[in-house]
């Protein structure tokens, strides 16, 4: 919901910042995640997988905090961004609300 706002707002920065962040969002949900779910918790190579995740998730947030949001601050205004984090929280709302629903997996 942010991200598109924030490139439709920007130009030719905020477009590079946008495709960056979708393909660091993009390799850690297709290629991280799964071989760490994959992984034994009490293994070796779960610590490493681990950590990757966390090196890539702190260096992603970072980013985002310092120069992503302030930039989308300035871009977006605060009516905005308060309307965009309403949609956030509603989507938010609803896929708890499917995950509830869905069976655990054996």
């Amino acid at each position: 919901i942010l991200y598109p706002a924030f490139r439709k707002a920007g130009g030719k920065e905020q477009d590079i910042m946008y495709h960056e962040a979708k393909e660091e969002h993009r390799t850690v949900d297709s290629l991280v995640l799964p071989d760490l779910k994959k992984t034994d918790p009490s293994s070796t190579e779960f610590s490493g997988r681990a950590k990757v995740v966390k090196e890539l998730l702190e260096h992603h947030i970072e980013e985002e905090e310092t120069e992503m949001f302030p930039q989308a601050k300035k871009l977006l205004g605060k009516a905005l961004l308060e309307e965009l984090g309403a949609e956030m929280e509603a989507m938010k709302a609803a896929h708890k609300k499917a995950m509830a629903k869905k069976p655990l997996a054996a």
